[in-house]
């Protein structure tokens, strides 16, 4: 009985993570064909986060719902997220408004694009789903997973395009990262890589 609800629970998960993507980059390249590559995208430092927001990534969702804090996102706490290996993550819900651009969906997906982690001289931003929003585990790897939208290219699950480049990190270190002891944070590129399935 164990390994069944295990792996319910596992189907269930790559169900959601898979509709979160596949929402995520439709919306980004339907902002695309409408406002034209992302590589000419008017910084979000420039314009702020919350024009940048309605402008970029707000028509191409349904119904979004704008969040501010912790409790308006649905969260018990201020620090509600954690790594595979145990450790605290301090990002999304406790952060600057003007540098995170959060909301939520009708189905409970949780959206945080950060506009001012842009590595690699402005050229990617992270980008963090919670499949289920405030409702927990809020752990990477098992709710949580990280993504990167590289501008003028666009998105990919943090692992599979580490720099504008296009570097990448090797199955082994996403195998690592994303274990027990791993941070968890290459989780979505291991369950892409295993064929949209859950192996640890």
């Amino acid at each position: 009985m164990p390994t069944l609800i295990s792996s319910h629970k596992n189907k269930v998960t790559v169900s959601k993570l898979k509709k979160a993507y596949s929402t995520l980059s439709q919306a980004f390249q339907m902002s695309e064909s409408v406002n034209g590559s992302s590589a000419d995208w008017e910084a979000p430092d420039t314009i702020g986060a919350q024009a940048y927001y309605e402008k970029y990534w707000k028509p191409y969702f349904n119904n979004p719902t704008r969040c501010n804090t912790y409790r308006e996102c649905g969260y018990p706490k201020i620090v509600a997220f954690h790594h595979l290996n145990g450790v605290v993550a301090s990002i999304g819900t406790n952060a600057d408004p003007n540098s995170l651009i959060e909301f939520y969906l009708p189905d409970g997906t949780l959206y945080m694009i950060y506009t001012t982690f842009g590595g690699d001289n402005g050229k990617f931003y992270v980008i963090y789903v919670d499949i289920n929003g405030g409702k927990g585990p809020n752990v990477f790897g098992k709710d949580l997973f990280k993504f990167r939208y590289i501008l003028g290219k666009g998105i990919y699950a943090d692992g599979h395009y580490t720099t504008s480049s296009g570097a990448t990190a090797s199955t082994s270190e996403i195998e690592q990262n994303c274990s027990n002891s791993g941070l968890g944070t290459y989780c979505a590129a291991r369950i892409m890589n295993d064929g949209w399935k859950i192996k640890y």
